[in-house]
């Protein structure tokens, strides 16, 4: 994991839209849902996702379909 980095502005509302998501149902977005919120091909989400993930800003349960969440502050240090 590479050390965390600023966010664009776009990483930032993909990132606002997952903790949101999974507040309001107690799970992660399905990528698709992802990128009918950001308005973009799931292709481009699934890379900022991955982006996310090397930054350490996300992390992804491998064999899941809802895979990401958001690390707890702790977890993230």
């Amino acid at each position: 994991m590479k050390s965390k980095q600023t966010l664009s502005r776009r990483q930032h509302e993909l990132m606002t839209f997952i903790g949101t998501y999974i507040r309001e149902h107690g799970y992660p977005p399905l990528q698709r849902e992802m990128a009918e919120h950001m308005d973009c091909a799931i292709g481009t989400v699934g890379g900022w996702l991955f982006i996310l993930e090397d930054r350490g800003w996300l992390t992804r349960q491998r064999g899941w379909v809802r895979a990401w969440n958001v690390p707890q502050k702790d977890e993230a240090a």
